[in-house]
């Protein structure tokens, strides 16, 4: 028992792990609170759950937060907001076509591709945010590598989008289960999806890394 409650047992790392875990949540949060400011803090959550995987990282996993937040904050915020814009605006043609066709008891595909629209851009805006955490890049080579990740990795990007976009999604379709489940909001779970997330495309980036390195010397 005393090895398993002892500072260097795998128990108590594990433990610690989850507890810094749930203060990146909440700092995540916090920093969403703006709205404008999503995107960057989505680009910290991402950098800090890697320096937690790394050993040998130069920064905790609070500076590793505030450096992905404040790293590119311009770039990474006008895209955040762009992306925005676009989904609220294809997001409230939905809406109104769905009303539409509600009203006409009609079924038309155009409530299906406004539907497709409104998560394709969620999927893009998901990728824009996980790449910028890991590669400096200008605004439109954020948005080209986003749409290529989009497309080589789709898999990939539909689960990364599914674990972040979830809360909004279930707050949309049943605030009821939404309200009853909110101390998981709190209480980890960016932060864990986050961890996973970022395990899910270290293969892919390696690549990347290993590619832009060759091409910038």
């Amino acid at each position: 028992m005393k090895n398993i409650f002892g500072i260097d047992s795998k128990f108590m790392q594990l433990l610690s792990k989850l507890w810094d875990l749930m203060m990146l949540n909440l700092l995540y949060l916090i920093c969403c609170i703006p709205v404008v400011t999503i995107g960057a803090a989505q680009a910290g959550l991402y950098r800090s759950v890697r320096a937690m995987k790394d050993p040998d990282s130069d920064y905790t996993w609070t500076q590793a937060f505030f450096k992905g937040f404040k790293d590119g904050f311009g770039r990474i915020t006008f895209v955040w907001c762009v992306m925005l814009a676009l989904i609220v605006a294809v997001g409230m043609n939905a809406y109104t076509v769905v009303f539409y066709e509600k009203l006409t008891q009609g079924a038309g595909a155009s409530v299906w591709v406004s539907i497709a629209s409104v998560i394709l851009l969620l999927l893009l805006q998901s990728v824009t945010s996980l790449f910028h955490s890991s590669f400096g890049c200008t605004v439109p080579q954020l948005f080209r590598n986003a749409v290529v990740i989009l497309i080589f990795n789709f898999l990939r990007v539909v689960i990364a989008g599914a674990l972040m976009w979830a809360p909004l999604a279930i707050f949309i379709l049943n605030i009821g289960l939404f309200v009853r489940i909110t101390p998981l909001w709190f209480l980890g779970y960016y932060g864990v999806s986050a961890y996973f997330i970022s395990w899910l495309f270290k293969v892919p980036f390696a690549v990347l890394e290993k590619n832009y390195r060759q091409v910038n010397g």
